[in-house]
């Protein structure tokens, strides 16, 4: 093998299958999930105990949520058009016939929420009176009637979590979740009865930022759980009390020192569970409340659990009926995410799908190393180092491979991508720069604002240490990242333009300004909350903007976008493609027409994803 012609076809990396998004059937017997089985994510059903996948949608765009009835073979998901994100919900029985449609506005976003306890009620999250606006409707799936349960004013993502228990027609509490920014959260609950609007009560008055994520009802339903950073840097185990509406009767159940992701509570009251994050890689602990004995779930290899694509999934791990069996996507560096299930408090979880690898064995993959390195004010940033292989005395290129979010993380799973660039011959390093998520609130709060320019500093010491290191060629390092990774893509190569010898923008911003007047009204608040608001802020977006010192860049680089992006719009793109074109700088400019917010078909990955490293190939050698 070759290091710049790996025996591995990029085909068959790029069709490597994935399932996550486990939810039970009623009796608990099967298990529905979302696949890219047919190189679109899809639903499907199998037997809880293993067996093979049976398809239950068929469309040409991806499904991304799906939710069992509690009380029939019945199943409800959400679709979008080309990307776009405007999800609509569907109706489905458990065998792919009798499939409707629930919501009937194009423009407006749906989420689905939660089943009321006899499955004739779904309660749900739409923008449709006001794009920039979440308001909570039901409706009763055998008549479609809708009603509005909360007519909501305040910006930020609103979600129905879960319906309490013993909630009957006439009679219903339901949990609402909502994040006015990515460290600043609230949970709600709706009371309400035959007709008219619910009775709001807010569940969590707090002054500042505070995090109440995860939540659930207890099994008796006068009490919630939730994960919650209240005067603490990391995310804890927390038990708050209801009826007591002018305070927050809060108890704490657990507290490690390491930032949790997932809280799932059990059914009958007996277990909690939870991922704590280890630098990226997770440990599933669950709980027994009567005793309050913590388990741990033995023998995963190292990885991560994988959530659902969906903004508003509050849990990526999901109990049985009976409260005996824990369900979860879980992924490592060399192994696809799959649907394992773990009988809580014995034994080890057991993988229940078999995604196809493509023909590609997991011993040919390189297993990341957790490392840190120095940065310009003396902390140290973790990241994921992909070695290639390299004989004695020999120097190899390096790809920075930088995370979305800004709030995001590289975790430890399976990027098929970066295991491709690996088999080329180059190294690859993740880091985790500050502003990422999973290490502690303060942390995640190192890069708001005006402190923007610091996170981009963070990725130029990656390049500084890089250089250090015997392995590397210090002259040919690339930096590489989507969404806002695609953001820091611009920014490094404007802010450090000595420091890289290419750049691949995926779906990134260029423009702060400009961004934040064109992506998506329900986004707006949210994104500015992080980044600096339009009104208070507009100079500080401008003079930190990539735009702004386009002339800059003299790397070549290659930039990828979905026509229907409705985050960061294509617009962000044209920019930077036009400034570069006028001025002779060698860029690649890749649009497609039926993607959004990145690529999900698998058609595309294949067009685009070659193109990438025939681009690196072509400008590092």
């Amino acid at each position: 093998m070759t290091k710049d012609s790996p025996d591995v076809p990029f085909s068959r990396l790029l069709s490597i299958q994935s399932a996550y998004g486990p939810t039970f059937s009623a009796d608990g017997r099967r298990l529905a999930f979302i696949s890219n089985l047919s190189g679109v994510p899809q639903a499907y059903v199998m037997d809880a105990s293993g067996g093979w996948p049976e398809p239950v949608t068929f469309e040409r765009d991806r499904v991304g949520s799906l939710s069992w009835s509690p009380v029939e073979a019945a199943l409800i998901f959400g679709r979008d058009v080309g990307g776009g994100e405007n999800d609509q919900l569907f109706w489905v029985a458990a065998d792919g016939s009798g499939e409707r449609r629930l919501t009937h506005d194009d423009g407006a976003m749906h989420v689905f929420g939660a089943w009321s306890p006899d499955g004739a009620t779904i309660a749900f999250a739409a923008n449709r009176r006001d794009r920039s606006r979440y308001d909570i409707w039901a409706q009763e799936l055998a008549t479609g009637e809708e009603r509005l349960l909360w007519q909501n004013d305040a910006p930020g993502f609103l979600t129905p979590v879960t319906f309490a228990p013993g909630s009957q027609p006439g009679r219903a509490r339901l949990l609402v979740a909502r994040l006015a920014s990515s460290v600043d959260e609230d949970l709600y609950e709706l009371t309400f009865g035959a007709s008219g609007p619910a009775a709001v009560q807010r569940l969590t008055p707090h002054e500042g930022q505070v995090r109440f994520s995860g939540p659930g009802y207890s099994a008796d339903g006068r009490s919630i759980y939730c994960l919650c950073d209240l005067d603490r840097d990391w995310r804890g185990v927390a038990e708050i009390a209801l009826g007591q509406p002018e305070s927050l009767a809060l108890r704490w159940l657990a507290t490690p020192e390491v930032e949790i992701d997932n809280l799932a509570a059990a059914p009958d009251g007996d277990w909690l569970a939870w991922a704590e994050n280890h630098s990226g890689a997770h440990q599933i602990v669950a709980m027994e409340l009567a005793t309050g004995r913590q388990v741990r779930a033995a023998d995963l290899p190292l990885g991560a659990v994988v959530p659902s694509p969906a903004d508003f999934d509050q849990t990526s791990l999901k109990y049985s009926p009976d409260g005996k069996r824990l369900a979860f996507s879980f992924s490592s560096p060399t192994r696809t995410a799959d649907i394992w299930l773990w009988p809580v408090g014995e034994g080890s979880p057991a993988r229940v799908t078999r995604s196809s690898h493509g023909g590609v064995p997991p011993a040919a993959l390189c297993q990341p190393r957790l490392i840190e390195y120095p940065t310009f004010d003396g902390r140290q940033i973790p990241a994921w180092f992909y070695r290639a292989a390299t004989g004695p005395g020999e120097r190899r290129p390096v790809v920075v491979y930088v995370h979305g979010g800004p709030e995001g993380q590289t975790e430890a799973i399976l990027m098929p991508v970066l295991q491709y660039l690996v088999l080329c011959g180059y190294h690859v390093l993740a880091p985790n720069v500050r502003g990422s998520s999973g290490y502690g609130k303060t942390y995640m709060d190192l890069d708001n604002v005006e402190k923007r320019p610091d996170s981009v500093a963070d990725l130029a010491h990656a390049a500084h240490w890089l250089r250090q290191q015997p392995e590397v060629d210090g002259e040919r390092i690339v930096v590489y990242g989507g969404s806002y990774g695609g953001y820091m893509v611009l920014a490094a190569l404007t802010q450090y333009p000595d420091l890289w010898a290419a750049g691949v923008d995926v779906v990134g911003i260029a423009n702060f300004v400009t961004f934040l007047e064109h992506t998506g009204a329900y986004r707006r608040s949210v994104r500015e909350a992080e980044y600096g608001s339009l009104e208070h802020d507009r100079a500080m977006l401008e003079q930190i903007s990539p735009i702004r010192l386009i002339d800059r860049i003299t790397a070549p680089l290659m930039v990828i976008h979905g026509q229907n992006d409705p985050r960061v719009p294509l617009s962000e793109a044209e920019q930077v493609v036009g400034a570069l074109r006028a001025r002779g700088v060698p860029v690649e400019f890749l649009v497609y027409p039926d993607e959004g917010h990145g690529l999900v078909k698998l058609a595309n990955k294949l067009d685009a994803y070659p193109k990438v490293a025939e681009f690196l190939k072509r400008y590092l050698g």
